[in-house]
């Protein structure tokens, strides 16, 4: 049987969250830090018409959705919910782009998409 929960209190916890930029920062970094797993990963969300988006990892910008709303919404909240710190993620981030060295072949795609894009 799915838990009810109370409207009222779950309206309260909203607002507490929406008026504290340090969860607000956490929730964003988690986002982020999807975001960029999912670039890297080459995963995106098709037949979406809107959604969040993330740069190529050589800067240039990106048509790519890589997920919805709801699921970037779900993803900070979890991280919230799991007490997390921005510094814990911003550290998780900082560790996943230090590890990842990019290869010849996407470089090159980053150069040649550039290049499609500026024609």
């Amino acid at each position: 049987m799915k838990k009810r929960f109370n409207k009222t209190e779950l309206r309260a916890a909203a607002k507490q969250i929406a008026a504290d930029k340090s969860l607000l920062n956490v929730g964003r970094c988690a986002v982020q830090n999807v975001l960029i797993q999912w670039r890297d990963s080459g995963i995106c969300a098709l037949n979406r018409g809107n959604g969040l988006v993330i740069k190529e990892r050589c800067g240039h910008h990106s048509d790519l959705i890589r997920f919805g709303f709801e699921v970037g919404f779900r993803i900070a909240l979890k991280a919230i919910a799991e007490g997390k710190t921005a510094a814990t993620l911003e550290a998780e981030c900082d560790d996943y782009e230090a590890s990842r060295i990019p290869d010849e072949a996407e470089s090159d795609a980053c150069r040649l998409g550039a290049e499609g894009r500026d024609k």
